[in-house]
């Protein structure tokens, strides 16, 4: 579980859509939760995980996508 209230509760889908209108009224890019799974994959993989950890650690059920993934980040 990625976000839980104080007490470690799930949080309420009602209260993320809050977070949204915050976030648009704040005034930076927008970008979705699935965004930041992206995000999390590409360093994993620049820090050296292996292929399959980052499989396991995203929830992916193939390694096909998380191979997706790697191929589709930028090289420095």
């Amino acid at each position: 579980m990625v976000f839980t209230t104080r007490s470690g509760l799930p949080l309420e889908l009602r209260n993320l859509y809050r977070f949204g209108w915050i976030a648009v009224a704040a005034g930076p890019p927008r970008v979705r939760l699935h965004d930041t799974q992206h995000g999390c994959a590409s360093l994993l993989f620049a820090a050296g995980f292996a292929p399959r950890v980052v499989m396991e650690i995203l929830g992916h059920s193939q390694i096909a996508v998380t191979m997706n993934l790697l191929m589709a980040r930028p090289t420095e």
